[in-house]
């Protein structure tokens, strides 16, 4: 689909089922993630371990944990510690990308299977299950001195 279709598709879909429905921020994100997505290149278990890595693909360009200090995020300028719970808002934004995945899935009992597991992953133990198992992910883990401020 093209990009603008993709945007009318999921902002009628917001409306229809989320109270209160997405903002245009997170239809953008979702646009963007749609527009990159190339179907079957990367297939993720529906379990907290395929979560963790669906925050890396989605947010790990952004997202570094030091064991020593925690999570931190990249502001745009510069590492920053995660004070503000950041990594939980990448979270919740990378379980409802689960529908997105669902939306896009032509197989049936795989769209619905993706749905519920979204639904069973917007539990807080799956959230932080998700997010204490993306620590260890490829390029997510950091060293002490690897940061500044770290």
């Amino acid at each position: 689909m093209a990009p603008a279709a993709i945007r009318a598709a999921l902002q009628a879909d917001s409306e229809a089922r989320f109270e209160p429905p997405l903002t245009e921020k997170e239809i953008d994100y979702f646009v963007g993630e749609a527009v990159k997505w190339e179907p079957g290149k990367e297939i993720f278990h529906l379990t907290e371990l395929g979560n963790a890595q669906r925050l890396v693909r989605l947010h790990g360009q952004d997202l570094r944990f030091c064991n020593e200090r925690g999570w931190y995020a990249w502001d745009g300028k510069r590492w920053k510690h995660d004070g503000t719970g950041e990594i939980k808002r990448r979270g919740k934004d990378t379980v409802r990308s689960i529908y997105l995945e669902a939306a896009h899935c032509s197989d049936g009992k795989m769209r619905e299977a993706l749905g519920e597991h979204a639904r069973r992953s917007e539990a807080k133990a799956r959230i932080d299950a998700m997010i204490g198992l993306a620590e260890s992910e490829p390029g997510i883990p950091v060293l002490h001195d690897e940061l500044a401020g770290c």
